[in-house]
């Protein structure tokens, strides 16, 4: 997910500008369609990710750290998937406040979310492990990505939520359902083995390149989504 994050940020720098330049012009349409396509272009991004590592995210796992890891890592996966997915598909949501300088609100509700995840993960920690640091994490971050961001900039922008839900991500998620479909066609036929090969082949290339076959895999789906008219 790290690699899809710096992707999706990187591609929401451009959004500060043009955002800052619509409200100096007093232009409401453009910050509206800023939000609108930024927000479906990150979702194009992100989408096909998150449908690829709860599928296949155990021989992933398995490939690029071994074996031993797989029971530990894959439910902190698949609890943390949710609201990173949530958050980085509207990451051009947080680059529109910052270029409309009105991130004042946001920036208080990232702090209460922060300590929220430091009060969570210290009671949860104990009794529940990684699992209950890891759901400390998500439950602030889903409930700030799903009950403000959203509703946040729609009040701002003067767009009705279900309008903005449906032309932001609509698109996105119809066009993730045939890769979703394929993953799970072929999902028995990816046996952790062969990429485990794939990983000790890469680690015999030389040094740095040990995690490029999980890269690889995540940036194809990313790559096919955008080669067959995503964007």
């Amino acid at each position: 997910m790290n690699y899809a994050a710096e992707t999706v940020s990187s591609l929401a720098q451009l959004f500060v500008p043009r955002s800052s330049q619509a409200q100096a012009e007093g232009d409401l349409d453009g910050l509206r369609k800023i939000l609108v396509l930024g927000n479906r272009a990150c979702a194009f991004i992100i989408f096909p990710i998150t449908a690829l590592l709860p599928i296949l995210g155990k021989s992933i796992i398995e490939a690029w750290v071994g074996p031993k890891y797989v029971a530990a890592s894959y439910p902190v996966l698949l609890i943390l998937i949710f609201p990173v997915t949530l958050i980085l598909a509207q990451v051009a949501s947080g680059r529109t406040l910052l270029g409309m300088a009105k991130h004042r609100t946001w920036a208080y509700v990232a702090l209460a979310e922060g300590a929220a995840n430091l009060i969570l993960s210290i009671i949860l920690l104990r009794p529940y492990g990684i699992v209950g640091d890891t759901i400390g994490t998500a439950v602030p971050l889903t409930r700030s990505t799903i009950f403000f961001l959203p509703r946040h900039l729609c009040r701002l922008l003067g767009i009705k939520i279900r309008t903005y839900l449906c032309r932001a991500f609509a698109l996105p998620l119809m066009l993730c359902a045939p890769v979703v479909a394929v993953l799970f066609a072929h999902a028995p036929l990816v046996h952790s083995s062969s990429l485990a090969r794939a990983s000790d082949t890469s680690r015999d290339s030389g040094p740095g390149v040990r995690r490029r076959p999980a890269l690889g895999i995540l940036g194809g789906s990313s790559l096919g989504c955008t080669t067959f008219g995503c964007e």
